[in-house]
């Protein structure tokens, strides 16, 4: 089944979300994040198979995954930080480390508006 994925930018915060329903049923979303740059007229990411940084793509599907998982519709979630994969999660100071509990904040936000049944 080809799923439709419901792409969301939050330039504020710098990361540009996914969100779809789950392959198995509509109980739960697939969410995955992307953390965005800036550089030039558009947004780019960081290529995934990259070992050097910043080493960019403006093209979503060769980029390096922050994050992903799932969220229920109960509102419980098991997500994965595959950013800490590569190295240890690095910050530039408390903004950036913020942005991580807004990001947190907003799966949940696209996850109950896409949910058709969410209970939280």
């Amino acid at each position: 089944m080809d799923r439709a994925w419901l792409v969301t930018r939050f330039a504020d915060i710098e990361f540009d979300v996914r969100v779809a329903i789950g392959e198995q049923n509509d109980c739960y979303v697939d969410v995955e994040a992307y953390r965005t740059h800036a550089w030039g007229d558009g947004r780019e990411y960081q290529r995934a198979d990259s070992d050097t940084s910043p080493d960019c793509t403006p093209d979503l599907a060769r980029a390096r995954r922050y994050l992903h998982g799932s969220v229920k519709w109960d509102g419980c979630s098991n997500l994965h930080l595959d950013e800490q994969d590569e190295a240890m999660l690095h910050f530039c100071g408390r903004k950036e480390a913020r942005n991580i509990g807004e990001l947190l904040a907003r799966i949940y936000d696209l996850a109950h508006d896409v949910l058709p049944r969410p209970d939280w």
